[in-house]
């Protein structure tokens, strides 16, 4: 089972995707979105790159990077998807779970 994590940031989309501990780990990222977005992942041995449409921002980003998990046989057995939020000022200043 797969589990995909996204931190989508104000200019770009990171993102990586665990398949458990005999398979590589894929990372990339999505930047500069709302510019010239492109698209670069890796898992240490395969290396993917592509542009977005001009002025593609997170929906766009998002849309893209699950075609291109599917595209690539790397949605199957996906069990979950998180993301990574580092905002929250005073008031979530250690991990807390969101509900």
């Amino acid at each position: 089972m797969h589990v995909l994590v996204l931190n989508a940031g104000s200019s770009s989309l990171k993102f990586a995707l665990d398949r458990g501990a005999d398979a590589p780990r894929w990372r990339g990222e999505i930047e500069p979105l709302f510019q010239n977005p492109r698209f670069r992942a890796g898992d240490g041995r395969n290396h993917h790159e592509a542009e977005l449409p001009r002025g593609a921002g997170h929906r766009e980003a998002v849309d893209f990077l699950l075609d291109w998990l599917d595209a690539e046989g790397l949605a199957t057995d996906l069990a979950a998807a998180g993301h990574r939020v580092v905002h929250g000022g005073p008031d979530l200043n250690r991990p807390a779970r969101v509900d």
